[in-house]
């Protein structure tokens, strides 16, 4: 049967279109009348889980995502911001008040170490000549002892005497003076007593001194030795 043209349309590679709005056979046609509305529409729009117009802040904002496009995350960034600076500030602080504390410390040790210095010094100054002075104590013991023994009558007396005068002088002016003992309470910081013996004085008090004993500056060089009275009869 011969079909009128206008009844049927004839495409170009030989399909039959009705009214033209429909290709039978999936020609595969590009004619946007064969599109169907929801076609059209997704073309228009795009794939709806498509986001890529929309602009998020994944990886950047700390609390989730932005969904308003061109709207950005700065004021998070802002409060995380200042609550860095504060952990900052609050450690920094900490810090202060340990090193301040660790230079104080370092002061005082530097203050008692030259106190203590200071002292040595002084007392080096003072008794750096204890053990001299100490040995040549003996020199005078021997001088005085061979007085204790001369003839008044020898010249010689009168030369010891001078000698041991000289002595004396020479280290008092080193600060060793001789300690008071002799008709004194007994002191045992002062004096070392090598016997008692009966006296007309009163007990506990030195009756004679054997060696003398001698203090520098104020500290003992050497005691007395001396003998105590038991106490009157």
């Amino acid at each position: 049967m011969k079909k009128r043209n206008g009844q049927y349309g004839t495409h170009d590679h030989g399909h039959n279109h009705k009214n033209s709005n429909s290709c039978f056979g999936g020609c595969g046609c590009s004619d946007d009348s064969s599109l169907n509305n929801e076609e059209r529409e997704m073309d228009r729009k795009g794939h709806p889980n498509d986001n890529s117009g929309e602009e998020s802040c994944h990886g950047h904002c700390h609390h989730g995502s932005c969904r308003e496009g061109g709207h950005g995350c700065d004021h998070e960034d802002d409060q995380f911001d200042e609550l860095e600076l504060e952990e900052q500030i609050i450690q920094l602080k900490s810090d202060v008040r340990s090193l301040t504390d660790k230079l104080m410390r370092a002061l005082a040790e530097i203050q008692n170490g030259k106190r203590i210095a200071d002292k040595e010094k002084a007392d080096a100054l003072k008794y750096g000549v204890s053990k001299f002075a100490k040995d040549i104590l003996v020199i005078r013991d021997t001088l005085k002892l061979a007085l204790v023994n001369a003839d008044e009558s020898n010249p010689i007396v009168e030369g010891v005497k001078k000698v041991l005068d000289i002595f004396d002088k020479t280290i008092d002016n080193h600060g060793v003076k001789p300690v008071a003992s002799e008709g004194v309470k007994f002191d045992p910081n002062l004096h070392q007593a090598i016997m008692e013996v009966e006296s007309d004085l009163d007990a506990g008090m030195v009756v004679q001194v054997m060696q003398d004993g001698f203090m520098i500056d104020d500290r003992l060089l050497r005691p007395a030795m001396v003998t105590v009275s038991k106490g009157k009869n």
